[in-house]
């Protein structure tokens, strides 16, 4: 069986590229949709708590019953595409009357999606190196990070919005990414040591996610 083609040269820098400036607008979309819900007391301060733990077991718990299915990179698209669009939603659903808590909620699982999504894109691109999953990852602090301050100022919480639009469309046009790996068979003591690896990440996200 052929093995397909790992995106070579300029191919692969678009597509790293276009995933981390997707990743950075998805984060600012979800951070101002809670700050600017907040700032306009749509969101009463003895309630922002429970918005953002709501909104981070949504984006972050999930991602392991998300993922476990998730290993191609044709699907890993798909997935991301749908959490990146699902994002875009969100940010017209909390214009809606009633529609703040459904669109925390909506936020925190489209993040989910698009993470993993974008994530096996990432690890596909060139299995084995660090690079693409740390040029995928990187943007997301800087993306909350300018969420936050969007989405306080509150006339400006629209922006990431429209960066994401333009995101989604340009994410459609890219190829899949990269190969699809081959399943070999696991012995028991490697299964069991990444079980441990496992637990070890889903502990740091919990706290992260906490924090």
């Amino acid at each position: 069986m052929k093995t397909p083609r790992v995106p070579a040269g300029d191919s692969y820098l678009l597509i790293i590229s276009v995933y981390g400036l997707t990743h950075a607008a998805v984060d600012a979309s979800c951070a101002a949709v809670i700050f600017a819900a907040a700032a306009t007391d749509r969101l009463p301060a003895s309630l922002a708590l429970t918005a953002v733990v709501l909104y981070n077991l949504a984006a972050f718990a999930i991602q392991p019953l998300i993922g476990w299915p998730v290993t191609d990179a044709a699907v890993g698209k798909r997935v991301a595409l749908a959490g990146a669009s699902a994002t875009a939603a969100a940010i017209l659903l909390v214009l809606l009357p009633g529609g703040l808590w459904p669109a925390i909620v909506v936020a925190g699982v489209a993040n989910s999606a698009f993470h993993v999504g974008g994530g096996v894109v990432a690890l596909r691109l060139r299995p084995g190196k660090a690079g693409p999953p740390g040029f995928f990852v990187a943007p997301g602090a800087a993306g909350l990070a300018i969420g936050i301050a969007l989405g306080s100022a509150v006339s400006l919480a629209w922006l990431p919005a429209v960066v994401l639009t333009i995101c989604i469309g340009v994410l459609a046009l890219l190829p899949s990414g990269g190969p699809t790996p081959q399943v070999k068979p696991a012995d028991e003591t490697r299964f069991s040591r990444t079980v441990g690896v496992v637990l070890i990440v889903l502990a740091v996200i919990g706290l992260r996610s906490f924090v």
